[in-house]
């Protein structure tokens, strides 16, 4: 096991905030030339291009009206309309899916070939779908929240509800940068690492799922 620094290389946004991607790209290249773990830091700006909100604490929660959205769309150089994906982007995309065609293969060929439970849980996973009855115990604490007229902070009540969750659905994992000790919501959420679960799943806003 090597003992050297690991590969590191710290990526600053182009001029104008704008983000690099040949720069990015090439970082990732170094990365498939060594074995050892790497770790790649990209500098960006929140709320990038958003007039009035860009890198301050209002891209977390600020109202996107019409004219922020024009605005927007006219400082990033993005004249397309909402919802419109330009062709040459999606046949750009098309391209890079079909690079992994034969990975891809293999993979569905692993999966077909695992135990029927394991077979379902990845299908499940992949479908988007939660187990039967993941909303039981979070309904029974609704219930009991509304008897007792429950008045606490929203926080602990957050943490709580998280922790029902995560007894229902196996597969969460933790994600949220909020320091533990202030917020108690990871409480016996598992964090992600190496050791850990062997491929993590996301889609959209459902949570981190691991197989």
């Amino acid at each position: 096991m090597s003992t050297g620094p690991l590969p590191c290389r710290q990526l600053a946004g182009a001029e104008g905030g704008r983000h690099d991607i040949e720069v990015v790209d090439a970082a990732l290249a170094l990365t498939r030339h060594d074995p050892r773990p790497s770790f790649i830091a990209c500098r960006t700006l929140i709320g990038r291009g958003i007039p009035g909100i860009e890198d301050a604490r209002a891209a977390h929660s600020g109202r996107l009206t019409r004219a922020l959205t024009d605005a927007t769309c006219e400082a990033l150089d993005c004249p397309h309309p909402a919802f419109t994906v330009p062709k040459e982007f999606a046949a750009a995309w098309r391209v890079t899916g079909r690079c992994s065609l034969l990975k891809y293969r293999a993979w569905q060929a692993r999966v077909a070939a695992l135990p029927p439970e394991q077979w379902r849980r990845v299908d499940r996973l992949r479908e988007g779908r939660l187990p039967e009855g993941w909303q039981e115990g979070l309904r029974a604490y609704a219930r009991a929240g509304a008897e007792q007229r429950l008045t606490q902070h929203g926080w602990k009540t957050c943490g709580e509800i998280v922790k029902l969750a995560a007894a229902a659905i196996p597969e969460m994992l933790a994600g949220a940068p909020d320091p533990e000790a202030a917020t108690q919501h990871k409480r016996r959420l598992p964090a992600f690492s190496a050791a850990g679960p062997t491929c993590i799943t996301a889609c959209g806003n459902t949570p981190w799922a691991r197989c």
